[in-house]
C-alpha cells in the first residue's frame, strides 16, 4: 500500500480480488519536449472491512498530491472509482487489463502502466515474529565466519541498492526493490533499442525526444525539476543499457533475498539463509597464507591511481563454474585476471556467475572483460560509499588460443572471433606487469600465470 495513504500503512492493504488481481497500479508519463516527468498511483485500499479509492500524483521524486474517496463497506463503489480513474488516465478499461495485462494499450498523451508487484516486502533483521503468538524470538547465531557475514551484510544491503540506483538517476520509489518485473525491464530494453536504432540512423531531434520519452516512461527516472534529457548519442545509449543491466542484477540479488525468506527454517539466521540461497561456497582466506600474500602483491604492484587495501579475500566455489572448467580441462594458457564491477551486482555474480548481458559491449566488442592490472579493473568498481567497500573478482581465465590486437575494435563478437579460430582476444597496451616477475598458482585444472611485478614498457606494443 502507498506510503501516503490516509491513516498510515498499518492495518491497510491493497485489495486483491478472487482472481488474485491486485487493485493497485503505478502509472508513469515522461515527455521530454514538454518537460513532463510524472507519476499517478491508484489503489483500492482495504482496512478493517472498509474500502476507499486512493490516488496520488506528482512529479517524479516529489511526494505530490493525494486524493481519497471513502466508500465504507461498499466495495463496488471503490472499484468503480478506481476503474473510472484508470480509464481517465490511460484510456484503457481496467477489467480488460486486470484479466490480461498484455491488453494494455499505450495512448498518446496518457499515462503508461508500470508493471510492479504490490505484495508487501518481508521484514528485515535477525528478529522474527513467532507465528503462533506474535512475540518476537531470536534466531540462532550465524554459523558463518565473521568476514563472510560482513560481506553478506554489504552485498544484500537495501540502502546500498537504492544508493546505486539513485546515482544513475533511477527513481527507487517508483521501482521499489524487487518490485519491478522482468516484463517491465524488458519494456525498457525494447524502448531503448528503438532509441539506439534512431541514433544510428541519425534521426531528427524530435524523433529522438519522442523515443527517449517512451524509454523514461517505461523506466522511471528522477530528474528533479530539470527537463528530462533526450538520449542522442551512442555513449548515452550505452550508459542506459548499463543501467538496465544493473536493474537486472539487482533483481537477481533481491530475488535471492526473497527466496531466503520464503525457505527459512524456524530459527535460522537471516545471513545463513542468504548464503544458502546463493548456492556457492565462500571460503575466507587467512592473511598468513601464501595464497593471500600472492593476491596482496598482485594488488599492490599493479594498482593505478585508485589505491585500495584488501580487507578480506574469499575463495569462491560455484558448482556451475566447476562444470564449465571441467569442459576445458585440457586447454592451457591459464591466467588469474581481475574483473571490477558495481557493488550492486556482486550478489548476482555469486548466484549466476559472470554473464553476457543484453546489448553489452566495449572497446573490443561484446564479451567478458578482464585485466592483468588491478588498476585497470578498479576503474569499473562502484563501491558502497557508506562503508567505503568495493569488491573485485580474481578469475581463473582459460585464454586458450588468443589473438592479440593493439587497436580498439568494438565490432568484435563471438561469430567474428570463431571465424578467426581463436578462443580469446588480448588487447595489448604500451605497458603490462613485468613478465619476469610472474609466478604460477597451481589450480585443479592446471597452473595459472599470476603477475607479481609493476607495469613496465612493452616496446613491441609502443604504437598501441
Amino acid at each position: 500500500v502507498d506510503d501516503y495513504v490516509p491513516g498510515g500503512k498499518a492495518g491497510a492493504r491493497v485489495y486483491q480480488d478472487e482472481s488474485g488481481a491486485n487493485w493497485g497500479v503505478m502509472l508513469h508519463q515522461t515527455d521530454v519536449k514538454n518537460n513532463n516527468n510524472k507519476y499517478y498511483v491508484i489503489q483500492v485500499v482495504e482496512r478493517n472491512g472498509s474500502y476507499s479509492a486512493f490516488t496520488r500524483w506528482g512529479r517524479v521524486g516529489e511526494p505530490g498530491a493525494t486524493g481519497n474517496v471513502p466508500c465504507g463497506t461498499n466495495l463496488d463503489a471503490a472499484k468503480k472509482a478506481f476503474a473510472d480513474k484508470f480509464k481517465d488516465k490511460t484510456k484503457n478499461k481496467w477489467d480488460d487489463v486486470r484479466a490480461d495485462a498484455s491488453k494494455f494499450t499505450e495512448a498518446a498523451g496518457k499515462y503508461k502502466l508500470i508493471d510492479v508487484d504490490l505484495e508487501d516486502d518481508g521484514a528485515d533483521g535477525a528478529i522474527v515474529a513467532d507465528p503462533a503468538g506474535g512475540a518476537p524470538k531470536k534466531t540462532k547465531a550465524s554459523a558463518l565466519d565473521a568476514p563472510v557475514q560482513n560481506m553478506l551484510r554489504i552485498i544484500f544491503d537495501k540502502d546500498m541498492f537504492k544508493s546505486q540506483m539513485a546515482e544513475m538517476k533511477l527513481d527507487a520509489k517508483k521501482m521499489p526493490l524487487g518490485k519491478l518485473s522482468k516484463t517491465q525491464i524488458q519494456k525498457g530494453y525494447d524502448a531503448l533499442a528503438a532509441v539506439d536504432a534512431a541514433v544510428k540512423a541519425n534521426k531528427s531531434a524530435s524523433i529522438l525526444a519522442d523515443l527517449s520519452s517512451a524509454f523514461y516512461s517505461a523506466i522511471p527516472h528522477d530528474f528533479g525539476r530539470s527537463v528530462p534529457p533526450a538520449i542522442r548519442t551512442a555513449d548515452e545509449v550505452a550508459k542506459k543499457y548499463e543501467l538496465l543491466n544493473l536493474l537486472n542484477d539487482i533483481q537477481v540479488a533481491v530475488s535471492v533475498d526473497a527466496a531466503a525468506e520464503a525457505n527459512q527454517t524456524d530459527d535460522e539466521h537471516p545471513l545463513d539463509k542468504q548464503y544458502r540461497e546463493l548456492n556457492c561456497a565462500l571460503q575466507y582466506i587467512d592473511p598468513s597464507t601464501p595464497e593471500y600474500k600472492l593476491i596482496d602483491t598482485y594488488t599492490r604492484e599493479t594498482q593505478g591511481y585508485r589505491k585500495c587495501t584488501i580487507q578480506h579475500a574469499y575463495r569462491v566455489d560455484r558448482p556451475d563454474d566447476k562444470k564449465r572448467m571441467e569442459a576445458h580441462a585440457k586447454e592451457g594458457n591459464r591466467h588469474l585476471l581481475w574483473h571490477g564491477t558495481n557493488i550492486a551486482v556482486v550478489a548476482a555474480i555469486l548466484k549466476t556467475g559472470l554473464r553476457l548481458m543484453p546489448h553489452s559491449g566495449g572497446r573490443v566488442g561484446r564479451g567478458l572483460y578482464f585485466a592483468s592490472e588491478n588498476g585497470k579493473s578498479a576503474g569499473y568498481v562502484r563501491p558502497d560509499y557508506q562503508t567505503k567497500t568495493g569488491y573485485m573478482f580474481l578469475c581463473e581465465i582459460v585464454m586458450g588460443n588468443a589473438k592479440e590486437i593493439n587497436q580498439d575494435d568494438s565490432s568484435l563478437c563471438k561469430e567474428k572471433v570463431d571465424k578467426l579460430g581463436v578462443d580469446s582476444i588480448i588487447a595489448r597496451g604500451r605497458q603490462e606487469p613485468d613478465p619476469s616477475k610472474d609466478t604460477t598458482l597451481k589450480g585443479e585444472w592446471g597452473d595459472m600465470r599470476v603477475p607479481q611485478g609493476k607495469p613496465v614498457d612493452q616496446p613491441q606494443w609502443s604504437k598501441s
